[in-house]
């Protein structure tokens, strides 16, 4: 049996998962600067596991070096995850963000191989990232725009009247396109444009395709959108960086597993 932890060192959160065979057991989450206790959780879960290894992908480098130099003091074997590492994904650019590698890896993996033409990756988190890549393997583009977090905390920033909301206030209200308090109107404003943006951006990324396509969502915030793209997502998991993570260590410590 195959023990393996895959850590996602995003912009805001330290996400972590236990592997084994493939399967998630176990999640769990430390705020970006708390890379000393991320690795003395990482540590136990070695301990009481027998962990093969710990694989670490970041887009904040200063954190992953932190949390890289804690783990090996503690003689815990880690694989930090680079765009080089991996062969399942192909005509990427160099800045590329490991995140979305991730992603492209599990989508090819997990649910495109074999199925349809093309995988399309809905990423909400701090930014949300749209992503398409083709079921050989071929990155074939996206985009970035600010998450839903960002955006409430940039129109509290950048202005003088307006309130300071949180997400999980917006969602806990029915939606109302003709709002009548400032609230409501920047709860509305804030889904429709988001929601908008992303269908407007699958609707023409399906035509540039041009073949069977499958839709999955994740990051942090997926579940907040998960009513109001329903009928636009194939599946939502909140997995899905964690087990690229995961399947890209595989093929590092097995080149023969490039599937």
């Amino acid at each position: 049996m195959v023990k393996r932890i895959a850590v996602d060192i995003g912009n805001s959160t330290i996400a972590c998962a236990l592997f084994e065979d493939g399967e998630v057991i176990t999640k769990w989450y430390h705020g970006v600067k708390e890379t000393s206790d991320a690795a003395l959780s990482i540590g136990g879960k070695h301990r009481e596991h027998g962990i093969t290894t710990v694989a670490i992908s970041t887009v904040v480098p200063s954190a992953r070096e932190d949390l890289v130099t804690r783990l090996k003091q503690a003689e815990i074997p880690t694989t930090e995850i680079t765009l080089q590492e991996q062969r399942a994904i192909s005509d990427f650019y160099p800045t590329l963000g490991l995140d979305r590698l991730a992603n492209c890896v599990a989508m090819k993996k997990l649910y495109v191989k074999d199925v349809a033409d093309a995988g399309i990756i809905m990423d909400f988190g701090t930014a949300t990232t749209l992503t398409a890549v083709s079921s050989s393997g071929s990155f074939l583009g996206g985009m970035i725009t600010l998450g839903l977090k960002e955006t409430l905390k940039a129109l509290y920033s950048n202005t003088e009247q307006l309130p300071l909301l949180e997400v999980e206030n917006v969602f806990q209200n029915q939606f109302n396109p003709l709002a009548t308090t400032t609230t409501e109107a920047i709860m509305n404003g804030t889904i429709l444009a988001h929601v908008g943006f992303v269908q407007r951006w699958i609707s023409e990324a399906k035509r540039e395709i041009k073949g069977k396509t499958v839709v999955v969502a994740t990051g942090g915030l997926s579940n907040f959108l998960s009513d109001a793209l329903a009928e636009t997502v194939d599946y939502f998991d909140s997995n899905l960086t964690l087990k690229g993570i995961n399947l890209i260590a595989a093929e590092v410590m097995d080149p023969t597993d490039r599937g």
